[in-house]
């Protein structure tokens, strides 16, 4: 069970954070951004990160894409960016959900183009043989 001061203690145990205890975390890790939503009062945590434009992906690419690599981890779409999304109840979470969960989010972050390139040759493979 995680509260927000559990909370803290993972991110500075796990990623080294330094900054303020608050509900919003945003940490950089490399070239891009997680964000860390904690809200006790509705009891949820959303841990979430930018993918890509959404004009940069053919939609069917982007469902088709880590479909087997993700099962915690979903798509959204917010401002025209596409996200990895992890949600889970805030007071059932444990160590390792949030663990699993966070590592999740970079994993889609990271192997998205490279899935979304398997997934087009994949289409193109597929239409050649029909010839």
């Amino acid at each position: 069970m995680l509260n927000l001061k559990q909370l803290h203690s993972w991110l500075k145990t796990r990623l080294g954070y330094k900054g303020s205890q608050t509900d919003d975390i945003t940490i950089t890790l490399g070239t891009f951004d997680v964000t860390i939503l904690a809200d006790p009062g509705a009891d949820r945590i959303r841990v979430h990160t930018a993918i890509c434009d959404i004009s940069d992906v053919n939609h069917k690419e982007i469902l088709e894409a880590n479909f087997h690599s993700t099962q915690d981890v979903h798509y959204a779409i917010h401002k025209d960016k596409i996200y990895s999304v992890f949600t889970h109840w805030f007071s059932d979470m444990t160590d390792r959900e949030l663990d699993e969960g966070f590592q999740q989010v970079i994993n889609l972050h990271k192997t998205h183009y490279f899935e979304i390139i398997g997934v087009e040759i994949w289409y193109y493979l597929k239409h050649i043989m029909k010839r």
